[in-house]
């Protein structure tokens, strides 16, 4: 939940969550509605491409400060600081090299989809975009979470679009928001 005074916000994880009736060509629906922003098999590669040379670049940076700080002894690192910077620009590599590797796989997931396989590419777009999709038996849900919910402007694009795909498609459907 969300309190507010003034600039202070103290706000909460959430997922973002569209349900959907049965519909017998939703793959064929979401792709004609959504297929350049999102599912174009071109699109996300040139995007992973640049997410890979951003990475990279990035960790190149984080190993560089680290090498520096190595040469530096952990007392005149920790001068007036409770932490070691050490520790953080080694987390810095840590976190760099784990998001150039989900780059990395994802180019490699990409460039197996074939441009006339559908369904795979929107099945792939929605994971690229950090969105659940599931078959329920009485339809479909299509999940996002968020870390920090203050309002609606947090829901991911590609779900705002989405619910007016379905809309304007006159498919019925249920939007919540689930507190983590």
């Amino acid at each position: 939940m969300k309190i507010r005074s003034g600039f202070v916000s103290n706000s909460s994880s959430a997922s973002f969550v569209i349900k959907t009736t049965k519909y017998e060509n939703i793959i064929n629906t979401i792709f004609e509605g959504l297929e350049f922003a999102y599912f174009s098999k071109y699109r996300l590669s040139d995007e992973i491409k640049e997410n890979i040379s951003r990475f990279e670049k990035d960790l190149k940076i984080a190993k560089e400060e680290c090498a520096k700080l190595i040469l530096v002894s952990k007392e005149e690192r920790k001068k007036g600081r409770s932490s070691d910077p050490l520790e953080w620009a080694e987390h810095d590599v840590k976190m760099s090299e784990s998001r150039l590797n989900y780059e990395k796989e994802a180019l490699q997931e990409i460039e197996t989809c074939e441009r006339t396989d559908i369904k795979k590419l929107v099945e792939f777009g929605f994971k690229y975009n950090r969105v659940f999709f599931k078959e329920l038996n009485t339809g479909y849900e299509f999940k996002s979470w968020v870390s920090m919910f203050n309002d609606y402007s947090d829901m991911p694009q590609i779900l705002k679009e989405l619910i007016v795909v379905f809309q304007f498609k006159g498919i019925p459907i249920d939007c919540s928001v689930e507190d983590d």
